[in-house]
């Protein structure tokens, strides 16, 4: 493998900047600690990450502002908060764990709300925009401030809401208004009518707080931003008895430091006497080997970057150093594969034992990573809460994955208790096999990567697997790979280029690089071409029918997509509410398609949609944060989140804060891309719901729609209502359709109507097969899901041209044209104000004419017979290829 450059990343040492005459500026030689920001004794520790190789007097620039702005929180907080360390790092070092990135030219400042010190998540700044005092001297601190407020807060603005224009003090401004720092301090206070003087430099209290109640801080939280403050579980501050003082605090220091940029990681893997179980230990070592290669083959043509760091520990009953921090990927292997299990599960003595490895370095980097394998709850030794503040104190992050089923609920709530303390998230799989793709994600993850497939397969004698893969344009590389179950069974692997290129794996080829090992296999592509890339995969003829993973992730410049569930630890009957934002050159996307397979404990996936429209859990509409709600639950344990995101013809990234309409909107389009990303909830207390699927007729031929027809019933035996029930077909002949499906997949029925405990409903399926054979028998699954939010399809209203009441079931018939697609509506009652209700299935014509029959279940939610009066309509949908 090509040796990665020894050069170190640049970073510029700086010299004392032009400062305020009250202030101090502090710059310390050497760094203390890594990793994403912290809060302790008031003082906000963080990494700043400048998007551009910035000059020297550009860095002093930007000191000067963050010192500034450190004031002005100090101010806001009534003296109780400030920035304390700050590494700055140049040259776009240290991107995942920043909390601010300063971007070349101009834009608007926008931040995040509430997740400083999560790992990914930052504040964007523009240096043209942000750092040149357009706005007076004090213009830039002020921006800072009001979005670090923001980040670390999760405060929100007070100068706009649902409505739009709107503030914190009723008007008329006063040239010494001291009320909120959300508000629009560029136009309010001492600066309204044109002044030059920042007044806006407090926080509200209830007592002047948004009279209007029309702010979004009053729309989403309905309190002032000193009652949310006070109440933050980790950073909160004693609001003030009346009004704030108004007074500034005394000056204070800010100390500066050199940003070291390269990633360290340190595996901890558990090697307890469970982990001989199911082959655990083995696959844990292919899933280290996988990290380790994955991270540093992915860096292959990045010869000017600093190569990446590994460091090897381990725990049973003790807990051992392995191999300390190197860039000697042969050591760090050999280490793993010397891994053997024995013993009992000391969780907290392998955690201590990898952070001394880091802090043990005599520069420490801003991008430090743990990545932890635990097969079992803690049982002997350290405990491991009692390393987490030293962990946060270092700004060392920790990911956390529990594997297996021995560990219980309270172990699993320990894992992911560590991971989000320090910025990290927590990951649980039952199956040994699934470590293989998890640790390819985690590299993906880890090292700035985006993911693009990362599914397992079945791989049957001489079976071929296609994936089809997006690669957006300005790619830089691609890496993709396979890993298999079982190791003679590793597959062939070859990539199809959009424009048709085939590589094979082991061919040489310029700008693509090879590594195979015993169960995997990864190769490179420099520079890819954009557009769908192909993997293909294929088995032997002697193929064991285990499986095989592909997988491939692309690096893009901070293209990345963010899951979180900002509760992970959930106490049924509470929902489960998870948000994600696509995130494309560090900037949020809007208009994104984005859902979620969410695997519960009983191992079936539910399916659910992301909306940023204001509506189902969502804050802030139009603001690329998608929001979704869960309550599908069916037992206790861990529930994991895989989200899918795909941009759209008009995706842009977000236009930035509307409080700096005089700076360049931060919108630029984004090309077509896809991504996916995971996060676990752990929830508690919640009863098992499984509903049951009997079949009560065999397959039949309507003669009247030509269509077979098959009764099935589905019971819920369980203790917890299912609020929709999703039917999915997985053994369709080929030329089949299933006449019920409801998406565009055509293999699921989704039937939204809820399903209360011991109660059944009966539904009656439509396939059309070319052979009307009855003897196919449809491969049938059932799981409780989440109703989708009704929608009013686009479209035009047709004329029904005949239909007919008999008994249980309503006949309609309308002229069609093949090859478009027909929704039917329905509604009972004579009261015309009652909502139109849609038939589920999406008609898909093949003649001029269609005959609908209305039977009850799926089609509609009862039989027409229960209802005094049904009416029906039809919509046209547009057609999509016009």
């Amino acid at each position: 493998m090509k040796s990665l450059s020894t050069m170190k990343n640049r970073f510029i040492r700086s010299t004392a900047a032009a400062l305020l005459p009250f202030l101090i500026l502090v710059l310390c030689p050497t760094p203390f600690w890594g990793g994403t920001g912290t809060f302790k004794d008031g003082e906000f520790d963080f990494c700043v990450s400048v998007r551009f190789e910035a000059t020297e007097a550009q860095l002093a620039q930007i000191r000067t502002a963050f010192t500034n702005a450190s004031q002005i929180l100090a101010d806001a907080t009534d003296g109780q908060h400030r920035f304390g360390t700050i590494k700055i790092v140049n040259n776009s070092g240290a991107s995942q764990s920043a909390e601010y990135w300063v971007n070349p030219g101009a834009g608007r400042a926008y931040a995040t709300q509430g997740k400083y010190g999560v790992r990914g998540e930052h504040v964007m700044l523009y240096f043209d925009s942000n750092f040149q005092a357009l706005n007076g001297a004090n213009g830039d601190a002020y921006t800072i401030a009001h979005e670090h407020a923001h980040h670390a807060y999760g405060v929100l603005d007070e100068y706009s809401g649902p409505g739009g224009n709107a503030e914190c003090a009723a008007p008329p401004d006063t040239a010494d208004l001291n009320y909120c720092l959300m508000d629009n301090y560029f136009t309010r206070g001492g600066r309204a009518g044109g002044g030059s003087t920042y007044t806006l430099k407090e926080f509200c209290v209830a007592a002047n707080h948004d009279p209007n109640e029309n702010t979004w801080q009053h729309h989403v939280h309905e309190q002032s931003c000193w009652e949310l403050i006070a109440a933050h579980p980790t950073r909160s501050a004693n609001a003030p008895a009346n009004l704030p003082n108004t007074e500034p605090p005394a000056a204070h220091a800010v100390t500066f430091e050199e940003g070291f940029a390269n990633l360290r990681s340190v595996l901890c893997i558990d090697r307890s006497g469970s982990m001989n179980s199911q082959n655990r230990m083995t696959f844990a070592r292919s899933a280290a080997r996988i990290f380790v290669d994955s991270i540093t083959l992915s860096e292959f043509f990045s010869g000017s970057v600093e190569p990446p760091e590994f460091a090897l520990s381990s725990f049973s009953s003790g807990a051992t150093l392995d191999r300390p921090l190197t860039t000697d990927t042969a050591s760090i292997k050999s280490g793993i594969a010397s891994l053997s299990a024995g013993g009992l599960t000391n969780i907290g003595g392998g955690l201590q034992r990898s952070l001394e490895t880091l802090m043990a370095q005599p520069e420490r980097s801003c991008d430090e990573v743990i990545i932890l394998l635990g097969d079992g709850d803690h049982n002997t030794g350290t405990h491991p809460q009692s390393v987490v503040p030293s962990l946060i104190e270092q700004h060392v992050t920790v990911i956390s994955v529990g594997l297996g089923t021995g560990l219980s609920t309270s172990g699993q709530q320990v894992l992911r208790s560590i991971a989000t303390q320090t910025g990290g998230r927590y990951f649980a799989v039952t199956n040994s096999f699934d470590l293989a793709g998890l640790f390819f994600r985690l590299a993906a993850e880890t090292s700035g990567k985006g993911l693009l497939a990362n599914a397992p397969l079945p791989l049957l004698p001489d079976a071929v697997h296609e994936i089809p893969l997006q690669v957006e344009e300005g790619a830089a590389s691609v890496t993709f790979g396979l890993a298999v179950e079982v190791e003679s069974d590793l597959a062939n692997l070859e990539l199809i280029s959009p424009s048709s290129q085939v590589i094979t794996f082991g061919t040489p080829e310029a700008g693509v690089e090879f590594h195979s090992d015993a169960n995997f296999r990864l190769m490179v592509v420099d520079v890819p071409e954009p557009g769908q890339w192909i993997m293909r995969v294929t088995a032997s003829s002697s193929a064991s029918g285990g499986m095989v993973e592909p997988m491939a992730m692309v690096d893009h410049d901070s293209v990345q997509l963010i899951v979180d569930v900002p509760e992970g630890d959930i106490n049924y009957p509470t929902p489960l509410f998870i948000e994600a934002t696509l995130r494309y050159r560090g900037q949020i996307v809007t208009d994104v398609d984005m859902t979620a397979d969410i695997t519960r404990p009983d191992g079936q996936t539910v399916t659910v949609v992301f909306r940023d429209d204001g509506t189902g859990g969502d804050r802030i509409p139009g603001d690329g944060i998608y929001a979704a709600t869960f309550t599908n639950f069916s037992g206790e344990g861990a529930y994991t989140i895989n989200v899918s995101a795909s941009t759209n013809e008009g995706s842009v990234t977000f236009e930035g804060e509307s409080l700096f309409e005089d700076q360049p909107s931060s919108s630029i389009p984004v090309p077509a891309l896809t991504r996916t990303g995971t996060d676990t909830a752990i929830v508690v207390g919640a009863p098992v719901s499984q509903l049951n699927l009997s079949t009560e007729s065999a397959l039949a031929v309507n003669p009247q729609t030509g269509l077979l027809e098959q009764t099935v019933t589905v019971t819920n035996p369980s203790g917890a209502t299912a609020e929709a029930i999703l039917l999915t077909v997985t053994n369709l002949p080929s030329g089949a359709r299933w006449y019920s499906s409801t998406d565009t997949t055509g293999n699921n029925l989704k039937f939204d109507s809820p399903l209360a405990p011991g109660d059944s409903v009966v539904l009656k399926l439509e396939y059309y097969l070319p052979t009307r054979d009855t003897s196919y028998t449809p491969n049938l699954s059932v799981s409780a899901t989440t109703p989708d939010t009704p929608v009013d399809p686009a479209g035009t209203v047709l004329q029904i041209s005949r239909q007919e009441r008999r008994n249980d079931t309503h006949v309609i018939e309308f002229i069609t044209v093949p090859g478009r697609q027909y929704m039917v509506q329905y509604r009972d009652g004579m009261d015309e104000s009652t909502p139109w209700i849609n038939s589920p299935a999406i008609i898909m014509a093949t003649s001029t004419r269609v005959m609908w029959v209305d039977d009850g279940p799926p089609k509609t939610k009862s039989k027409p017979s229960e209802s005094s009066s049904r009416f029906y309509r039809v919509i046209l949908l547009p057609d999509n290829n016009s």
